[in-house]
């Protein structure tokens, strides 16, 4: 599980603060540099997350989520930019984020622009891309630990890019020993992160084929930006739970229909999911609609809905990406991540 002298490297040499105006610009630690301390804030933010959802949530006044496509005939890359807003009575963040997906690659660049929603002045300007995927490791983590069976001994990972990279730590915090399979279709980005991450959980394997993955898993993470079904339902077990995260705006799709339809279906923001979500290509096809989905991850958390209720049904949860998980996640950097370095 490594040395104490890798886990104590610092990350000061790459943390910067400048100001500019009146606002802290912040550069976030290089995690890439160190994953026990990526580990460590992980942990920090998931247990933020919860309690914020308990406690403070309902002080979220407003969010808003838009997606403009960037269209380029000459070019059969996804390219599009991202707005969303959300705010309190104290702070009120506008997160601008633009988005491009390939093959090889995905790649996420912006700012988290954090307001004082009284005087309206910047107070912080944060680089999104380190806190979009720490906050969507954490709703990752929210999933799995509501909804995944009480009993896990193998968890497939499909897409082993920076997402990946960023939620495999809380894998061992939620579900603790398990082995854990990585597939990616550059096989060498997965056997890479095999390598960097081996030292945090116990047993990591990757596999050659979508099918060696999932197999027996009781436990499915979707992490890629594909635009037609990976998983199909007699690759699957029964009483599995699947957590989607790569389907982020409209076309996206990784999960068999039928699998989806015979599913408890849980969302953090039902509207977003049938829009940009794993759920929109079925919404756009009349093959699924409010009526069919549970209820949100926040209510599971809150204890106003329950979470998985038996070993044999089948779960899944999506996340889509929600204004106000930005604005949690930008709270905790703020008030609780900068007295770390």
């Amino acid at each position: 599980m490594g040395n104490e002298d890798e886990r104590e490297r610092p990350l000061l040499d790459s943390l910067r603060v400048k100001v500019i105006g009146n606002a802290q610009c912040i550069q976030l630690p290089a995690y890439q540099k160190n994953v026990y301390i990526l580990k460590e804030h992980l942990d920090d933010l998931l247990i933020y997350f919860e309690n914020y959802i308990k406690l403070n949530y309902d002080s979220i006044r407003y969010q808003k989520k838009e997606i403009l496509r960037i269209h380029d005939e000459d070019c059969e890359e996804n390219k599009d930019v991202r707005i969303m807003i959300a705010y309190d009575d104290k702070y009120l963040i506008s997160k601008v984020i633009s988005g491009l997906d390939t093959l090889s690659e995905t790649v996420v660049d912006g700012v988290n622009l954090l307001f004082d929603v009284n005087s309206m002045k910047l107070v912080s300007i944060l680089p999104t891309d380190t806190l979009t995927y720490m906050r969507t490791s954490v709703m990752n983590g929210l999933g799995l630990k509501y909804l995944a069976p009480p009993t896990v001994s193998k968890v497939a990972m499909l897409g082993a890019g920076k997402l990946c990279f960023y939620s495999l730590p809380l894998i061992p915090t939620i579900l603790g020993e398990v082995e854990v399979w990585l597939y990616d279709v550059v096989p060498s980005r997965a056997e890479a992160l095999k390598d960097k991450m081996e030292s945090i959980v116990d047993t990591i394997e990757v596999a050659y084929s979508i099918r060696q993955a999932v197999e027996n898993a009781e436990v499915i993470i979707a992490l890629t930006p594909s635009r037609k079904p990976i998983v199909f339902y007699d690759q699957i077990k029964k009483g599995v739970h699947i957590n989607t995260l790569g389907a982020d705006t409209e076309g996206k799709q990784q999960i068999d229909p039928r699998i989806v339809s015979e599913s408890k279906i849980v969302v953090d923001d039902i509207e977003q999911s049938l829009r940009y979500g794993e759920l929109n290509v079925m919404h756009a096809r009349n093959q699924i609609s409010e009526k069919d989905i549970y209820g949100t991850i926040f209510e599971i958390v809150r204890g106003e809905k329950k979470g998985r209720e038996s070993e044999r049904e089948n779960t899944l949860f999506d996340s889509s990406g929600i204004p106000a998980e930005d604005f949690i996640a930008s709270l905790w950097y703020i008030e609780e991540g900068l007295k770390k370095f």
